[in-house]
């Protein structure tokens, strides 16, 4: 019985926190930065086995650095 109020409780303060979250009201100024804010120009660049040239670039532009790897097992 316990364990119902408990897992009830959660799921109402986690409810009241996702309102809370969405409605919240949005500052003009930061309505206003997501209006003048471009999007990208086009597509990523993708840098393909050539980490010593896609860590120079990062570096150059101030970017982080995003590796992506998998194996097929």
């Amino acid at each position: 019985m316990k364990m119902h109020r408990t897992l009830r409780s959660t799921l109402l303060y986690t409810v009241a926190l996702l309102a809370a979250c969405v409605f919240a009201p949005v500052s003009s100024s930061a309505a206003s930065s997501k209006a003048t804010l471009e999007p990208p120009a086009g597509p990523l660049p993708f840098i393909q086995d050539d980490y010593a040239k896609a860590l120079a670039l990062s570096r150059a532009q101030k970017a982080p650095l995003f590796v992506e790897f998998w194996a097929p097992w």
